[in-house]
């Protein structure tokens, strides 16, 4: 008669202990993931991606030339009516 129950409650507690170990394990393993990530994106991408700007060559950037990017403003500014701003690279040197 108590076997039964006493079987019952046992396999309760034992499911119960089992499902807050695996929610720890749980927690665990998001926190490394998150950490993982993290260290990729700061340690890797930022490292990469700010290297990359760092080579970026102003005069080339987007394929085009000082002169055609200077050209493009003074186009711009004439066309909404404003003063054009200084030529890029000037008064640099």
């Amino acid at each position: 008669m108590w076997a039964p129950a006493a079987f019952g409650l046992t396999s309760l507690l034992m499911e119960g202990a089992a499902g807050l170990e695996m929610q720890r394990v749980d927690r665990q393993l998001k926190a490394r993931q998150q950490a993982a990530a993290a260290e990729l994106v700061q340690g890797t991408l930022v490292r990469e991606l700010t290297g990359l700007a760092m080579r970026l060559d102003d005069a080339r950037l987007f394929g085009l030339t000082s002169d055609r990017l200077d050209a493009a403003a003074q186009a711009l500014a004439a066309w909404e009516g404003e003063a054009p701003a200084e030529p890029r690279g000037a008064g640099h040197g």
